[in-house]
């Protein structure tokens, strides 16, 4: 509900977001808007930002079995503060600790991400 410029939303736990369990058997995973991920099993889970996502589209990586990366598409990259992964399907970030966890919004439609939240040391490349 939207009254005086002031935006009212309501879930059922976890901020509104869908929540997955994802294993290194279900990879690639592509990411999507609203939804979170629990990467567990045993090997690492790599994920792909969204090709097309629109500006505010959030969505969230929970660290806690393992080990996990975050590729991209062509003329993408992902930013915190002054660092940032390199353009492109070259670029990635990586969890270095089980429990590195990140919260990611599209901030220019389709290309680039911006770090909200992290735990942990997150690797840019």
């Amino acid at each position: 509900m939207s009254q005086s410029g002031i935006l009212t939303a309501s879930g059922s736990g976890g901020g509104g977001f869908v929540w997955n369990v994802v294993t290194s058997a279900a990879n690639p995973v592509t990411l999507l808007g609203g939804h979170g991920f629990i990467p567990k099993g045993v090997g690492v889970v790599n994920f792909i930002l969204p090709a097309s996502a629109t500006v505010g589209e959030s969505f969230k990586i929970l660290g806690y079995g393992n080990l996990y990366t975050i590729t991209q598409n062509a003329g993408q990259s992902i930013t915190l503060g002054v660092s940032s992964t390199s353009v492109g399907v070259g670029g990635s970030l990586a969890a270095s600790q089980v429990r590195d966890s990140v919260e990611i919004t599209c901030v220019t439609a389709n290309t680039e991400f911006q770090i909200e939240n992290s735990v942990g040391n997150l690797i840019f490349t």
